[in-house]
């Protein structure tokens, strides 16, 4: 079963911070963005456009926090997955 389009964001989310050698690609970000907000795994409010232009203002920071080399890089990626995860998830009502 292929992956979601956010599980596929979260992928490339993870290549990009951690590999200085790829560049973030906002199209990208928009496509899988805008799938995610049909199939509701992303906020149906968030932009699209505005949302993949934040996203890589994130990879941008984050790869200067894992070049750092504070923790472990798994466990930095780790952490940015989940508050990507937090910030782009539709809102729950039952919390």
């Amino acid at each position: 079963m292929p992956e979601s389009a956010f599980e596929q964001l979260l992928d490339h989310l993870d290549q990009w911070s951690s590999d200085a050698s790829t560049l973030p690609d906002l199209e990208t970000l928009r496509v899988l963005l805008e799938a995610g907000r049909a199939d509701g795994s992303v906020d149906g409010e968030l932009h699209a456009d505005d949302t993949a232009r934040w996203l890589v203002g994130i990879v941008t920071g984050a790869r200067r926090v894992i070049d750092a080399r504070a923790v472990p890089v798994d466990d930095d990626l780790a952490q940015l997955r989940q508050l990507v995860t937090r910030w782009l998830h539709p809102a729950r009502l039952d919390v």
